[in-house]
């Protein structure tokens, strides 16, 4: 399954050894998705405002160019560089892995 690989490149990442179950992605007509617990959307917690401002830590944004789910701007309310990632949507992680990686190294970089 070619999504798995994929998958694995983001888990691996900076020693994690934790891999995707074939389970943990589901075939689509012409791809692949990440599988999700149908009960996902039903959990309720703080707002994402709070989340975000109550970060111990650095925080980078980021989003899929065609993500519905939040705009760049209502991104960078809460964290002003926020990025955009192009040609992606909201499994951005999935879509362009390699992007991700290169966001992560430049946070680890700039906290470093």
């Amino acid at each position: 399954m070619v999504a798995l690989p994929r998958c694995q490149v983001l888990t691996e990442h900076r020693g994690l050894t934790r891999r995707c179950s074939a389970r943990g992605v589901v075939a689509t007509d012409g791809g692949f998705r990440l599988a999700a617990d149908p009960r996902t959307p039903l959990v309720a917690g703080a707002p994402f405002d709070t989340l975000a401002s109550s970060a111990r830590c650095p925080v980078l944004l980021a989003r899929g160019e065609t993500d519905p789910m939040m705009t760049l701007d209502e991104l960078r309310r809460h964290c002003r560089n926020a990025v955009e990632i192009p040609g992606t949507g909201h499994t951005a992680h999935v879509e362009a892995p390699a992007v991700m990686l290169e966001l992560s190294d430049r946070l680890a970089a700039a906290t470093s």
